[in-house]
């Protein structure tokens, strides 16, 4: 019996938390998630960004950041499209469908019309962590002393990390191992916070609903 697979993609073009269905336009969606096992974690220190691409029928110009008549040209003109909150999700034989992806936009790449193809717009999108990799921060001197005072495990100094770097809803596992000194100095958070869960044993990673989550040993 061959199964019937449905899928839905989700754009947040003006950044407010609402999100438009493009689904009537949508040519092709592929991705992947992946995790490294706890056991290499150790010693690759860095965890994997998911991946997303979504391929949109554009005939009528609707996402061509050079057509000032296009339906969503104020959004992404002069490269208003990059990081736009994306969702996609998908059904099999039924109604009820299932987040698979939570990320945000790379720059487009459109394609025009030829006699063979219809014009499309691709997406390649990266999950939420893309956000975090591109942060760069450092800690102040203060919050390494209270830290080292106070004896926070890996998962309060990955905790504080992402509070300081502006994420909310995180779910963390309880610490495992006491950490002396932590500190960022012009650094990406989200390498600084994957090589300290590696480091412990543990994981950091986005998962498939946007929810960041420490997970120990």
């Amino acid at each position: 019996m061959s199964r019937l697979i449905g899928c839905r993609v989700w754009f947040d073009w003006d950044f407010n938390g609402t999100f438009t269905d493009e689904s009537a336009n949508l040519v092709r969606c592929e991705g992947e998630m992946r995790f490294h096992p706890p056991e290499a974690a150790i010693t690759a220190s860095q965890g994997i960004v998911d991946r997303c691409s979504i391929e949109l029928r554009n005939t009528a110009g609707r996402y061509s950041a050079l057509n000032t008549g296009g339906a969503l040209y104020a959004y992404v003109q002069g490269g208003g499209a990059y990081h736009v909150p994306v969702r996609v999700d998908t059904t099999i034989n039924g109604t009820d469908y299932v987040r698979v992806f939570t990320g945000v936009t790379k720059i487009p790449r459109e394609t025009g019309r030829s006699w063979q193809e219809m014009p499309t717009v691709s997406f390649e999108c990266r999950g939420l962590d893309e956000l975090l990799l591109q942060k760069r921060m450092s800690t102040t001197q203060s919050g390494m002393v209270t830290r080292y005072t106070t004896g926070f495990t890996e998962a309060q100094i990955i905790d504080a990390f992402l509070v300081a770097a502006g994420v909310t809803g995180q779910q963390i596992d309880a610490g495992m191992i006491t950490i002396p000194w932590s500190w960022l100095d012009n650094e990406s958070v989200l390498e600084d916070v994957w090589t300290l869960a590696a480091a412990t044993g543990g994981r950091f990673y986005y998962d498939k609903s946007g929810v960041p989550r420490y997970e120990n040993m």
